[in-house]
This record gives structure tokens, C-alpha cells and sequence, in this order.
């Protein structure tokens, strides 16, 4: 084995992104890799060694055996429906899971990390700037929980990287990932299951295929690229644009019920959607990234626009669960 080689560990490996990268790294051929998930491979990769385990106790040992010198930081799903116990009880793991990572790279010497975050750690309101760069501010909005914890998480992992300059940290904060092996939870676009548009509003939504995430965490491995990046195809979709591709119709509301129904959904009223603030925000207001920092970095475009990853992920995947 060559010193210099990339030995790359995903967490999280037999899940939705992380079962793509690996079988792209795989046919890289360039890379060393190690699997941690306590379910197995979701897919056969060759020459890959597997610890099937919970991530949350110390990993040391098994990532200087293997001598991993580059952790993808997947174990946890971005985009549970969850109530607001489930929230709580998910979050502190999601800590405890990054401290023990973290924790356990620092020990081997580990010189990259990277993390998976989301484009809502902006935020859902009016009068966000177009686009949105890397120094726009973070959401401080504990209401619209998946984008507030993804603010603690990125939190964590900026001290982290302070406190241990010798290791590379890179965020990419990642618009919704999907294509034609992506499940059918709608959650990780609308942040709801069952969306409801608002009348007068149609808003602009951006997305990233599967296979191009993969690529793009292929050449922030190979370049041993830091920092905070935005990461999105190129275009937009808007709401009726959507409505037209999905197998069902979406309910759609006046803008002054809005408010009569996020009251409704607090005090627990079976409204037969998801009708958060945070959820109608994403109907009324435009969350759009702007993505030239990685394009200048990696040199890299996506091969899919965002109507496209749309549209794939419509006929594959909603078409045939509806």
C-alpha cells in the first residue's frame, strides 16, 4: 500500500449517499475503503473493508488498523420527520455520533474530514439575498429545527477545526440530493411530507443529483479541499413546474390561512400535512446558493441541472411509490 494513497472511511455507509460514493470510489480505483454502519453494505464493493458497528463509541482502533486518513461524515439522516421529542433525542445523538468521530480521527492523525450539511442552515424568510453565498449569516431560528441543528453541527465542526489546524474540515452545504435511488420522503425538500403551496407564491427550488455528489466528494478527496462550500445544480425548478411532475396534486391555501393552520399544527390539530411555519416559508420565499466558489475550486459543473435531477427522481422513485 502506498503511503501517499487516500484511505477513505464513510460513516453512514450503507445509506442513500453513502452507498453511492463508495460504489463511485470504487470505480475510481484510487482509493483504499472503509465502511462503518451497523447495517451492511447496501450494495457489494470490492476491496473494502466493513465494521459493522454504532459510530458513537471510539472508532480509533479500527481507523489506525485500516489507516484511514480521510473520514466522509455520513452516519445520520439529514431529513427525519421527527416530533419534537424525536428531534431532541435525534440531535443529541447526531452530537454525540460527530464528538466520537472527531474525537477518534484526532487520536490517528486523521487529515480530512468531511461533513454533509444543508442549505437551510440560511434559513426560510423574506428578503434573503440571491444568491446566497458562504459568508451570508446562519439561520438562528430554533423553530425550523433541521436547519438549526445543522447550524450547531457546523458549530461543533468550526471549533473543531480551530482547535486542530493540522486537519482538513470541509462543509458542503448541500441543496436536496436525489435521483432514481433516492427513497420517497418528500421531507428533505419541503421539510414536510405532505406540502401545501400558498397561493400567489411560486417559489424556485434547486436541487443536486446523486451522481454528481459523488463526484463532487470524489474531487474534494483527491484535492484535499477545505472550507465551507455551497453545492447545487444549475437551475432552478419552480413549485408548478414541480406540481406538474409529481403523481399527486398538492393542496393549495390562500396566504391567509396560513397562519390559522401553522396554529393549528402547534396545539396538535390533525391537519393531514405538515404545516410548520418553516415549511410555508419554503413555499413563499426563494432559498436559492450561489455555487461559484466550488465550481472555481474544483473546476467542476454538474452533469445534471435541477430540472433534470428533478425529473429523475419523479419518474423513478414518486411514479412508481404512488
Amino acid at each position: 500500500m502506498l503511503d501517499n494513497k487516500k484511505i477513505v472511511a464513510v460513516t453512514g455507509s450503507s445509506g442513500y449517499i453513502g452507498s453511492r460514493l463508495l460504489r463511485y470510489l470504487e470505480e475510481c480505483g484510487e482509493y483504499g475503503l472503509v465502511a462503518f454502519d451497523i447495517n451492511p453494505p447496501a450494495v457489494p464493493i470490492h476491496d473494502i473493508e466493513v465494521y459493522r458497528l454504532d459510530i458513537n463509541r471510539d472508532i480509533s482502533s479500527h481507523l489506525r488498523r485500516s489507516m484511514v486518513n480521510t473520514v466522509v461524515h455520513l452516519a445520520e439522516n439529514n431529513y427525519l420527520n421527527r416530533n419534537a421529542r424525536q428531534g431532541i433525542d435525534s440531535q443529541e445523538q447526531r452530537i454525540k455520533n460527530l464528538q466520537a468521530v472527531l474525537g477518534s480521527s484526532v487520536e490517528t492523525g486523521v487529515a480530512h474530514i468531511i461533513y454533509i450539511s444543508s442549505h437551510t442552515v440560511y434559513g426560510s424568510k423574506p428578503n434573503l439575498e440571491i444568491p446566497i453565498t458562504e459568508i451570508s449569516p446562519l439561520a438562528d431560528d430554533k423553530e425550523f429545527t433541521h436547519s438549526f441543528d445543522n447550524v450547531v453541527i457546523e458549530d461543533i465542526l468550526s471549533t473543531f477545526s480551530v482547535e486542530h489546524p493540522d486537519c482538513l474540515v470541509t462543509i458542503l452545504r448541500c441543496t436536496p440530493v436525489l435521483g432514481p435511488t433516492a427513497n420517497d420522503n418528500l421531507f428533505s425538500i419541503f421539510n414536510c411530507t405532505h406540502p401545501i403551496g400558498v397561493m400567489g407564491y411560486n417559489p424556485p427550488f434547486q436541487f443536486l443529483h446523486e451522481d454528481d455528489l459523488a463526484r463532487i466528494l470524489e474531487m474534494v478527496i483527491r484535492n484535499s479541499l477545505a472550507g465551507v462550500f455551497n453545492v447545487a445544480s444549475d437551475g432552478v425548478v419552480f413549485w408548478r413546474e414541480i406540481l406538474n411532475l409529481l403523481p399527486f396534486k398538492p393542496l393549495t391555501v390562500p396566504n391567509i390561512l396560513v397562519v390559522p393552520l401553522v396554529l393549528l399544527s402547534k396545539v396538535g390539530f390533525p391537519t393531514k400535512a405538515a404545516t410548520s411555519r418553516s415549511a410555508f416559508n419554503l413555499m413563499k420565499h426563494p432559498l436559492l446558493l450561489g455555487t461559484g466558489l466550488l465550481k472555481q475550486e474544483i473546476n467542476y459543473t454538474p452533469s445534471y441541472t435541477s430540472l433534470e435531477t428533478f425529473t429523475s427522481f419523479a419518474n423513478s422513485v414518486l411514479w412508481n411509490s404512488y
